[in-house]
């Protein structure tokens, strides 16, 4: 998510009022038109990278990837140093573009598509009561943002079963948007101005474009989704 203001601690580092709540890889071969994807669950130990107020590296401290995004500016640069540590988290396989999307996209994007068809898997009837487990609803922006974004922070496993539902609703979504596509080839187009304001990315409208096309053809499957394998420790 990206912050709305930077704060400073005790330290002097610069840190952002947010964190990256989701983090997948995309792998996209050129030659078959394949794309491949990998989960990384937020909770997961690397090094990250400090900054000082000008955005110049402090010093390195053990912790959670999704802390990496805080150090920064909340857009370009936060979103390079977290790429940086994904990068050294799958053992310096390197990653060339990003995309940054705040969690508000969720709901302009759901809502741009005309809500998204799915059973819910879990009871969320006390953030909205339509929301029954079991029930298979039309969601719109704001139930697709409870959808993908709650959990519960006692548990501490509960961000996994989180990242499950999150991939559930791409997929959902994916197959509304291949539908919409169908209907009109220009609504890709569309689509991609409507949510420039929610991004930040260094992928050029060329590149953009080209991702998006090959996108329409996935389908997520066991072979195609991994998630970084890991234990759970307090």
């Amino acid at each position: 998510d990206i912050p709305a203001e930077k704060l400073h601690n005790e330290t002097g580092v610069q840190t952002g009022t947010h964190q990256a709540d989701t983090l997948i890889v995309g792998a996209f071969n050129t030659a078959d038109g394949s794309i491949r994807l990998i989960n990384i669950p937020r909770d997961s130990m690397v090094d990250v990278y400090k900054l000082d107020a000008m955005y110049r590296y402090a010093y390195t401290e053990r912790g959670q990837i999704a802390t990496q995004y805080s150090f920064g500016d909340g857009g370009a640069i936060s979103s390079t140093y977290t790429m940086d540590a994904v990068s050294r988290l799958l053992m310096g396989v390197p990653i060339y573009r990003y995309v940054t999307m705040s969690l508000s996209g969720i709901e302009r994007a759901t809502d741009l598509v005309g809500g998204v068809e799915l059973e819910i898997d879990e009871d969320f009837t006390d953030l909205d009561r339509h929301m029954k487990e079991g029930a298979t609803l039309t969601l719109n922006g704001r139930q697709a943002t409870l959808y993908c974004r709650q959990r519960d922070t006692r548990v501490g496993d509960s961000n996994l079963a989180r990242m499950r539902r999150q991939m559930r609703f791409c997929d959902a979504f994916l197959s509304v948007m291949k539908r919409k596509v169908k209907e009109n080839p220009a609504f890709l187009i569309t689509f991609y101005n409507e949510m420039n304001r929610e991004m930040i990315t260094n992928l050029t409208f060329d590149e953009a474009m080209l991702l998006a096309k090959q996108g329409l053809g996935f389908a997520f499957t066991a072979e195609t989704l991994k998630t970084v394998p890991g234990e759970m420790v307090e």
